[in-house]
C-alpha cells in the first residue's frame, strides 16, 4: 500500500528547507530498507497554491513540515497558514513529545534527568478557531458552538486515553489553578465519562500549580499528560529549556483518524560556534513521530529515535575542531542508522 506524505518546507534557502530535505531522505531510506512504499509530495503553503495544497493533504496519510509549531518568526505568516490548514483537515488536538536524551543533556546546566519513562506525550485541545468551518463541523454537524466545543473536548480526551493505552497505561489530567476542596473543574466529570471506555488506564488528576512539584520532587512519572493549551505550552517550553535541547522535541496535530500534521515543536537558538543545528534533529524526530502515529510503524520510529539519541550524544560531547564537531547532525543520525545514501536528496 502506498502511503502519501505531503512535505511543506519552509520558504527560502535557509536551514529549515534543508532540514525538510534531510527528513525526506531519511523516510526514503527507511522505506527502501523495510520494504515500504512512501510517496513524498512537496507542496508550498502560499496563497496561490492554498486550495491545491489543502486538497492534496486531504488525500495524504500525513503531512510533514519543518516549520516549528511555536515560532512567531516564521516567514510569511507560515505559522498562521499551518493553523488554518490544521482546521481544514479537522486536526483539533496537539500532541507533543518531551523526549529525554540524557547523554546529550549532560553538557547543559541541568543535569538531573528523569528516568522510568522514555518520553512524555503532552496532549491539548488547540482552542483557537475551534468553532470555525470544518474543524467544528467534523465532529458536531449542526451543533451549537458550545456543543461543538464540548464534542471536541471529549474527542481530545478519548485521543489522550487511546495514546495511554498504547503506552504505559497512565494518564495525568491537568486543570488550571484550583484547590481540591473546591468544585471539581468541568474537565474532570467528562474525563470520568470517557474513562469508562478505557478500562485499565490509571487516571491521575492534578492542578497546574502542582506541575512544578512533579518536576522538582524527583523522577518525573508522567506518561501521557492531558492539559489545557496554555498549561501545555508552558510545560513544553520549560521542559525544553531544562533539558537544554530547545528545538529537538517533535509535535503533531491529530484528529479522529490516522492523518496528522507533524513538525518540530520549537526553533532552536543558533550556536554561532557550530554550523550544524539542532533543528534537523527536531524535523527528523517529527518524521519518526509520523511513522509511529500515522503509519503504525513502531519499529522504524524507534530505530530513528535511537539513532537521534546517539547522534545527539556525539554532537554534545564533541571537542571543538574534531571531526564530530564539524559533522552535520543529520549525517551523524544517518551514520548511526547505518545508511549509505545521503539525506539531502530533493523531494
Amino acid at each position: 500500500m502506498t502511503e502519501r506524505i505531503v512535505v511543506i518546507p519552509e520558504t527560502g534557502e535557509g536551514a529549515g528547507a534543508r532540514d525538510a530535505e534531510h527528513a525526506c531522505g531519511l523516510l526514503r531510506w527507511m522505506a527502501e530498507r523495510f520494504g515500504h512504499d512512501f510517496e513524498l509530495v512537496e507542496r508550498p503553503l502560499t496563497p496561490s497554491t492554498w486550495r491545491d495544497t489543502v486538497e492534496v493533504c486531504r488525500q495524504a496519510s500525513a503531512v510533514l513540515t519543518s516549520i516549528p509549531a511555536h515560532d512567531g518568526s516564521a516567514p510569511g505568516g507560515a505559522a498562521a497558514d499551518l493553523s488554518r490548514l490544521r482546521r481544514e483537515l479537522s486536526l483539533f488536538a496537539s500532541v507533543s513529545a518531551i523526549q529525554r536524551f540524557a547523554q546529550a543533556g549532560a553538557s547543559t546546566p541541568v543535569r538531573a534527568h528523569p528516568h522510568g519513562v522514555d518520553d512524555v506525550l503532552v496532549v491539548s485541545l488547540r482552542e483557537e478557531g475551534w468553532d470555525e468551518g470544518p474543524l467544528s463541523r467534523a465532529l458536531s454537524p449542526g451543533d451549537e458552538p458550545s456543543e461543538a466545543r464540548e464534542d471536541l473536548s471529549l474527542a481530545t480526551s478519548r485521543l489522550a486515553f487511546g495514546l495511554a493505552r498504547r503506552r504505559w497505561g497512565q494518564l495525568t489530567a491537568v486543570n488550571l489553578a484550583g484547590h481540591v476542596t473546591e468544585q471539581p473543574p468541568p474537565l474532570w466529570p467528562r474525563l470520568a465519562t470517557v474513562a469508562g471506555e478505557f478500562p485499565g488506564i490509571f487516571l491521575e488528576r492534578t492542578f497546574s500549580q502542582d506541575l512544578a512539584l512533579h518536576r522538582s520532587g524527583g523522577p518525573m512519572r508522567w506518561d501521557v499528560v492531558l492539559a489545557p493549551a496554555p498549561v501545555a505550552d508552558e510545560l513544553l517550553h520549560r521542559e525544553a529549556l531544562l533539558t537544554g535541547l530547545l528545538g529537538v522535541h517533535p509535535s503533531a496535530c491529530l484528529g479522529t483518524g490516522r492523518r496528522g500534521l507533524y513538525q518540530p515543536l520549537h526553533r532552536p537558538v543558533a550556536d554561532p560556534r557550530r554550523s550544524s543545528s539542532l533543528h534537523s534533529a527536531g524535523v527528523i524526530l517529527a518524521a519518526a513521530m509520523l511513522m509511529r502515529h500515522s503509519l503504525g510503524l513502531e519499529r522504524e520510529a524507534s530505530l530513528v529515535e535511537a539513532a537521534v539519541a546517539r547522534a545527539l550524544a556525539d554532537w554534545a560531547g564533541a571537542r571543538r575542531g574534531s571531526p564530530r564537531w564539524e559533522m552535520p547532525l543529520h549525517e551523524g543520525i544517518q551514520a548511526h542508522l547505518g545508511g549509505e545514501s545521503h539525506y539531502s536528496q530533493a523531494v
